[in-house]
Formats: structure tokens, sequence, C-alpha cells
């Protein structure tokens, strides 16, 4: 099953582990490629990329930092924010001056993240994650949580309600 409305209980019907997984490998990458830009210096990396030196810098930050709080799931929704207005920022000022399809003018990974910081933005930081010692009880699935058998089976058992004839 998927998961259902931002639920953040942990339950086997709500994939909170796929979406953990999906959240701590997007906040991974996004991280090492805010570290790759300190290693190679922001300075560098705006002659490469021609635009403002500040520019490389604020990317930079905002990857190592945002990656950060992503890959362990603190203040997931506002780093997401942080990672779209970036990749908003890479496909207008590094790639839209090639041409708008992102397989020529190289966008093809800023979208794949802008896309991927949506989702995160949404569902926020999810089960397996410091957010989540926050939020205990916030589930909204409509599940039983009492159980890792439970939700299954009252998620697949529900029948369709039909309406009487008269």
């Amino acid at each position: 099953m998927g998961m259902n409305n931002n639920c953040a209980c942990g339950c086997s019907c709500c994939g909170a582990w796929l979406y953990s997984a999906f959240r701590i490998i997007i906040g991974g990458l996004f991280l090492w490629h805010g570290i790759s830009k300190f290693m190679i210096g922001p300075s560098a990396v705006a002659g490469f990329l021609s635009i403002a030196p500040w520019m490389a810098w604020l990317g930079a930050i905002l990857e190592t930092v945002g990656g950060a709080l992503i890959l362990v799931g603190f203040f997931t929704s506002y780093a997401a924010i942080a990672g779209i207005v970036d990749m908003l920022g890479a496909w207008f000022f590094i790639h839209v001056h090639k041409g708008w399809n992102p397989m020529s003018n190289g966008g093809e990974l800023a979208l794949v993240y802008f896309a991927a910081f949506l989702v995160l933005h949404y569902y926020g930081s999810g089960s397996f994650s410091i957010g989540s010692l926050f939020h205990k009880g916030s589930c909204d699935c409509d599940c039983d949580c009492s159980s890792e058998a439970a939700p299954v089976a009252k998620v697949a058992s529900k029948p369709a309600k039909k309406k009487a004839r008269k």
C-alpha cells in the first residue's frame, strides 16, 4: 500500500520505510553535491558555470545544509523549500540559456531534484527521522497502528459500500 495523508506512524500499510529510504538517498546525494562545491571551491564553481560567486556560495550552503537536514529528517519541509529554490536557480541561471530541453541543456538532474523536493516538502520528515521524535502519534491514515499485522488486514478487508435497493 502507498503512503496516506502524510503518515508518520511507521506502520506497514504506509510504506514508511520506502519513503524514508527515498528521503535519505535524496538528502545524501544533495549533501554530497554541496560538499563537492566546497571541495572545488565556490569561486571556481562560479567561474566554471559563469555565475556570480555569491550564487555559487549560496548554492553550496543550501545544498550542504539542506542535504544534511533532509538526510536526517529534521525540518525536511523547510529544507526542501530551500532545495526547490536552489534548483529553480540552477534551471534558470545555468541551464535554460542552452534551451528548454533538459536532455540537451544538462538540466535533467536539476529537474529530478526539483520533483524530489516537491515530494519531500509535501510529506515532510517521515517515520524514520529525527523529526518523527517530535511528532509521535501524528498518524492520519485509516489503519490501526497497534500492531504490524492489523493495518494490512484492516485496509485490505474494507468492504465496498453498496447502495441498498428499494
